[in-house]
């Protein structure tokens, strides 16, 4: 079987078309913001909105009172939130302390004879307030003002979603 001329033209015309359509079609859909690292080194992670069940499953012996009824959840903006752990350097750049248990100087590290660097070790010995100041404190650093980042805890519903 031999394709004339004209058919060559037409099976042409339409495997262009089906490519512009999707090259346009793709310019209409908004990429994500990609992921992003802030002016201490710290790594955030793009977490898309979207929707997802919240709570325990129906026959979990374990679940506590206030995760029934699982539900619906409807996350409508996407959010970013930290890929790793606060480290012992980045707490210390934002707060000016480090209450570490096992830190550069003191406690912990000698006795087990440690020989990596703490300041890449999360940050321990850290209260809810705490992490609240911190968040509060890396959001007024003049590289993230600039940026106009500010930032926050998750909440429980983008924790367990995430």
């Amino acid at each position: 079987m031999t394709v004339r001329p004209s058919r060559w033209k037409w099976i042409l015309a339409v495997c262009l078309a089906a490519i512009v359509s999707g090259l346009l079609w793709s310019q209409r859909i908004p990429s994500p913001p990609p992921d992003l690292i802030n002016s201490i080194g710290m790594r955030f992670r793009n977490i898309p909105a979207g929707q997802f069940l919240m709570g325990a499953i129906p026959n979990d012996t374990n679940a506590q009172d206030d995760e029934k009824p699982r539900h619906p959840v409807i996350l409508t903006d996407n959010f970013f939130l930290g890929q790793f752990e606060v480290t012992q350097r980045q707490f210390h750049i934002v707060m000016g302390t480090n209450p570490s248990w096992f830190r550069r100087v003191g406690r912990g590290q000698e006795a087990l004879g440690w020989s990596i660097d703490p300041d890449t070790l999360p940050v321990e010995m850290v209260s809810w307030q705490d992490a609240v100041e911190f968040c509060n404190r890396l959001g007024n650093l003049p590289e993230e003002r600039t940026a106009g980042r500010r930032y926050r805890l998750p909440t429980e519903a983008e924790w367990e979603y995430a």
